[in-house]
């Protein structure tokens, strides 16, 4: 009985202390009508390209595709694109220089061993040896018995060359859309720390509040959005393009209530004995951050 009691303890610290993990859960919304939310993608478009969109991930990945669908080059002017939240512009060009590197290494190796021996019979021996390098030279004489004399060594040489080369490329200031063609920036996610209010608790029970809900972006705490410009073909002409957003909604879940287990598949054939998680809750308008129990959270106070 104590040993079962025992156990029983022991089982109830292991999984009290076990992590559990929680996800923070952002919806958006555009702030203007100018672009279209569908099940797959958020939509801008104008009579010279379209920008599509698609959040989903941990951290939000702001990253944008742009399709040009005229029939002139769309020239993106990177140092007059900004991302923007909630009023603070960060710069999409940033005048960095990427380097790639590459290098090798070949070596080869040459070996050589000696080896001999000749004998006589003598009736007393005597037997020295010495040694110059790595090669032992040894002897034996004497009379009436055998007379030995012979030499075992040998050495190696290894040559190891080594050649390295690097490329370096400048960041582009000015990103080229050939017509028909289409190219995707990414730089920035939407947000990387939890969002902390009283009104929703950041380790919720099945009784307690999981959303917080905000009607327009004035009311949000958090308003996103690029701030872009390109030209066309030949034309001076800069034209300027403003993708907002606003989250909605902010929720917290245990894994429990926004994942579910399901059958693994290759091929569209189940793979028995093997499920992964996956998310009830996704689309291209939201985005998370998971966290843990039993670790020290960081986060905002609002």
């Amino acid at each position: 009985m104590k040993k079962t009691l025992l156990i029983i303890a022991v089982f109830s610290m292991l999984t009290s202390c076990s992590p559990t993990i929680y996800y923070q859960m952002y919806h958006t919304k555009p702030v203007n009508d100018n672009i279209i939310v569908n099940e797959n993608t958020l939509i801008f478009e104008d009579e010279h390209c379209v920008i599509l969109y698609d959040f989903w991930g941990e951290y939000g990945d702001f990253g944008f595709l742009v399709y040009n669908k005229g029939d002139e080059n769309i020239y993106i002017h990177l140092d007059e694109c900004f991302f923007v939240v909630n009023g603070f512009a960060y710069d999409y060009y940033q005048n960095r220089i990427y380097s790639n590197s590459s290098s090798s290494v070949a070596s080869t190796t040459n070996s050589y061993s000696l080896s001999g021996s000749n004998s006589s019979t003598f009736a007393n021996v005597n037997a020295s040896s010495y040694s110059i390098g790595t090669i032992t030279y040894g002897n034996a004489y004497g009379s009436g018995n055998t007379y030995k004399n012979g030499y075992i060594g040998g050495f190696s040489n290894t040559y190891v060359s080594s050649s390295s080369k690097s490329v370096s490329t400048a960041e582009k200031m000015v990103v080229c859309i050939p017509p028909q063609n289409k190219k995707i920036i990414s730089e920035f996610c939407i947000r990387k720390s939890l969002y902390r209010d009283c009104d929703i608790f950041l380790y919720p029970k099945k009784t307690d509040k999981y959303s917080l809900s905000f009607d327009s972006s004035e009311e949000s705490p958090y308003v996103f959005g690029n701030k872009l410009a390109y030209s066309v073909g030949e034309s001076p002409e800069m034209i300027r393009i403003i993708n907002e957003f606003y989250v909605s909604e902010i929720s917290n879940y245990p894994i429990e209530k926004i994942t579910k287990l399901v059958p693994k598949s290759n091929c569209g054939r189940k793979i028995e004995g093997q499920n992964k998680r996956v998310f009830t809750q996704s689309g291209p308008d939201r985005f998370y951050i998971e966290y843990n129990y039993n670790t020290n959270t960081t986060y905002i106070e609002h």
